[in-house]
């Protein structure tokens, strides 16, 4: 519940006695100015930041695969007969909707 991202990512990182002492040199450079001495020891160790947020594999390089493996046809195929199967079911109900389901049985006197 900040209103920054960037707070949680920096209450986050842990200050070192010597990052502490930089600091602390930089409020003494500049009386009064504690944000600038803040600011100026941030803009130098950017990169130490950055290290310790961002993943060491970052950027991920996204390799391309081939889509059409053997389970890829065999899905396909089975899904074409699947959609065959179910056409022909449609089509005889269509075609044999008009007669009797049962035919009865009738003996001859």
């Amino acid at each position: 519940g900040s209103c920054s991202p960037a707070y949680d990512a920096l209450q986050a990182y842990e200050f070192s006695n010597m990052n502490l002492q930089q600091i602390f040199q930089y409020r003494l450079e500049y009386p009064g100015q504690d944000r600038l001495a803040v600011c100026k020891w941030f803009v130098e160790n950017l990169n130490d930041i950055k290290q310790k947020f961002i993943p060491s594999t970052y950027p991920r390089v996204r390799r391309e695969e081939d889509f059409y493996q053997p389970l890829t046809y065999f899905t396909i195929a089975l899904a074409v007969l699947t959609m065959v199967c179910v056409s022909a079911c449609v089509f005889a109900s269509k075609k044999f909707q008009k007669t009797k389901v049962m035919r009865y049985a009738q003996v001859d006197f």
